[in-house]
């Protein structure tokens, strides 16, 4: 008799602990896509690592959401910090936008009312910047200007010179996260070193041209070139279309500025 009893409690300690297994395998998970070689997508998930993402300033990242009933909703326990977006399609996901250096969470909930968190590490995208280089101007302005009059090339040289100011140039790289291509940036600063133009470049090996963008890529914001001459390097703005509405016929209008590596 008594070994029947143990026999049933040993059977029903087993089903208690089956039945917990089972929820907490049916409970809300995270997974991010598995990538190996840097770029490459295996179609795999993988468990988020110590359940944590790890996302820089001015960019993002994003976790998909396993085991939820229903479509999702996200919070962040600090707006300030990280804001969070859902995607209810077939595969379910949180889209997180870093907005300053901090910690937050991210609260997933399902429409069941079943809930699951992740932590939010946000870093300065700046310690993604593997290389840096930074130039100031050296020595006289040169406007080379082609397709107008003479008198016309000159008064556009005059005022293309009179109006450019001494700037410094700061060029970075990094290896981007996660897919591993080369990104490229500029910045400019004043004599005070306040910056005044910031964007994404995009290099043509080519012709050496490089082109900085706004933000989101949508739009060219300065077009320029690098040129070594003389054993001298020179930053090359090209300013045709700055031109070209008051004086038509000119085809091509070139500003170089001779530049100093200090960095």
């Amino acid at each position: 008799m008594r070994t029947n009893k143990f026999a049933k409690l040993l059977l029903f300690i087993c089903c208690t602990l089956t039945f917990a297994a089972c929820d907490d395998e049916d409970g809300i998970y995270f997974t991010q896509d598995e990538v190996i070689q840097g770029d490459i997508l295996t179609g795999k998930q993988i468990g988020l690592k110590n359940n944590t993402l790890n996302i820089y300033t001015t960019e993002g990242g994003g976790v998909n959401v396993q085991g939820s009933k229903g479509a999702i909703s996200a919070t962040s326990s600090d707006d300030k910090i990280a804001t969070a977006t859902c995607q209810n399609e077939e595969t379910k996901s949180v889209q997180v936008k870093a907005h300053a250096v901090g910690n937050t969470f991210i609260t997933v909930t399902d429409a069941k009312g079943n809930s699951q968190r992740f932590t939010v590490v946000v870093k300065d995208v700046e310690e993604l910047w593997s290389q840096k280089s930074a130039s100031t101007v050296k020595g006289a302005k040169q406007c080379v200007v082609t397709g107008a009059t003479r008198a016309d090339s000159a008064a556009i040289a005059v005022h293309a010179i009179a109006n450019d100011k001494d700037y410094k140039y700061v060029y970075k790289t990094r290896s981007y996260i996660p897919f591993g291509d080369v990104i490229f940036r500029l910045d400019v600063f004043d004599k005070d070193d306040n910056r005044i133009l910031s964007g994404p470049v995009h290099e043509k090996t080519s012709n050496e041209q490089i082109e900085i963008f706004s933000a989101d890529y949508s739009t060219v914001i300065m077009t320029y070139y690098k040129r070594n001459l003389e054993g001298a390097t020179y930053l090359v703005k090209d300013l045709t279309k700055e031109y070209q509405a008051t004086y038509p016929t000119v085809t091509k209008v070139e500003l170089f500025i001779q530049t100093l590596l200090i960095q």
